[in-house]
């Protein structure tokens, strides 16, 4: 077991480790509020709405040299994609984020109208393909002591309820809270805990989870990395594997949850050989943000992840992926992820999103992946088209505005160019 005092890392936020953003963000607040619109009670129509596709908006000269690099990338590993054997045989189940029901947004999933904008979401999402989706349930809100963590537990158990009555694969992915950032609500102190306080809480919400919700998968984290600059705890590989072992063989399994864990694609690679050999878990997962620092080929990382677990006779999981719009340079030199988010917004990645996805897509066949979810699931029904005025926006006004424009085309049953290409690449997946 670990020191029960733990040793404490700088709380500065690595900007090179938030590759992830556990999505409070996208609270798409004007779907959360929607005032029970005929689609939200009605369910699915028999397809979405269709939005007739444009000529790719014009790729702002600020931005050439990156959409450039990035479609590069790409391009190699589509090649390489094309020369891979044919598909495994095992079936591929593809989700999508459930955005509304993100944890990080905290009491705002305690509001009555939160279920009707996961309902539409849900709908929108199973329009579109989809045979899962993954929900981020934060830490510390199923512990014993947080404030009305009985009407958390109840709110995702609910959500599961949604998904299961839909007959979608649930994913739950847990990791604490974005505390202390600009992309969480929640309120908590992690240094007021040692360690062993910590991993205990973090033990007690995984077991709930297994026995309340009942996931299909249930990860107990995806990015160690990531776990430790949010909590300031310097916490080994040693101290994780121990901490993932302990909690597996405690979890309750009777209702047939998986249950595993993994990293990112850019840390360290103990973390996914030692995962991949822990007898414990059923599966290793693997998160897909950046796709090189020009030193690494983090998609490549990927790949061997999956060799390990199959190696190992465990499934692999892609629990997040999206495209990650900074070149090799920024990532290498730490860019802000907030400015990388804000670029994500413009209508104008459209033709690289799509790439990405039918990408991951294909890849996710040749590598045996059983469930793979992309994250950023907004951009599936809207993006803003790009201004130099929206260029000068702080964050949270460009965030609010590109929220309206998916707010409006999710309840119109609107689909981005994006979403109609990951609707075609997972066609004949789920």
């Amino acid at each position: 077991m670990s020191d029960s005092t733990g040793t404490r890392r700088n709380r500065r936020a690595d900007p090179r480790r938030g590759w992830s953003l556990l999505g409070s963000v996208l609270v798409l607040a004007s779907i959360a509020c929607a005032r029970g619109t005929a689609a939200a009670r009605q369910g699915p129509a028999s397809s979405p709405l269709p939005r007739e596709t444009a000529a790719a908006p014009e790729v702002p000269e600020a931005y050439r040299p990156l959409y450039d690099n990035l479609s590069d990338a790409l391009s190699t590993w589509e090649a390489r994609a094309e020369a891979m054997p044919a598909p495994s045989a095992a079936p591929t189940t593809f989700g999508a984020e459930l955005l509304p029901a993100n944890g990080n947004r905290g009491a705002a999933l305690l509001q009555t109208t939160t279920l009707v904008g996961v309902r539409l979401y849900l709908d929108r999402l199973q329009e579109l393909g989809v045979g899962g989706v993954t929900v981020q349930i934060c830490d510390p809100l199923l512990w014993p002591d947080y404030p009305d963590n009985d009407a958390y537990a109840d709110f995702f158990a609910r959500v599961a309820d949604e998904v299961r009555s839909r007959g979608l694969k649930l994913l739950v992915e847990t990791g604490p809270a974005f505390i202390g950032t600009t992309f969480s609500t929640i309120r908590f102190d992690w240094s007021a805990l040692t360690l062993d306080a910590y991993e205990q809480g973090r033990r007690a919400q995984l077991e709930r989870i297994a026995r309340e919700i009942r996931p299909d998968y249930l990860s107990f984290g995806g990015e160690p990395s990531t776990e430790a600059m949010l909590t300031g705890f310097d916490i080994s590989v040693d101290q994780h594997i121990d901490f993932v072992r302990d909690t597996a063989r405690a979890i309750d399994r009777s209702s047939g949850v998986l249950v595993g864990a993994g990293s990112g694609s850019w840390e360290d690679p103990q973390f996914a050989r030692r995962l991949a050999a822990e007898p414990s878990l059923d599966f290793l997962s693997v998160h897909i943000y950046p796709l090189t620092n020009g030193f690494t080929d983090y998609l490549e990382r990927a790949a061997e992840a999956a060799e390990l677990a199959r190696s190992a006779g465990k499934r692999i999981v892609i629990g997040e992926s999206w495209l990650y719009k900074a070149t090799p340079e920024e990532v290498r030199g730490g860019i802000e992820f907030a400015d990388v988010y804000a670029r994500d917004a413009y209508s104008f990645w459209q033709p690289l999103d799509a790439r990405f996805v039918d990408l991951i897509a294909g890849l996710s066949r040749a590598w045996g992946v059983g469930y793979v979810s992309f994250f950023w699931s907004g951009f599936f029904f809207d993006y803003l088209e790009y201004e130099d005025s929206l260029a000068k926006l702080p964050l949270p006004d460009l965030l609010q505005q590109l929220h309206r424009e998916q707010a409006a085309s999710l309840e119109a049953g609107r689909v981005s160019d994006t979403g109609r290409e990951f609707q075609a690449a997972i066609g004949s997946g789920n």
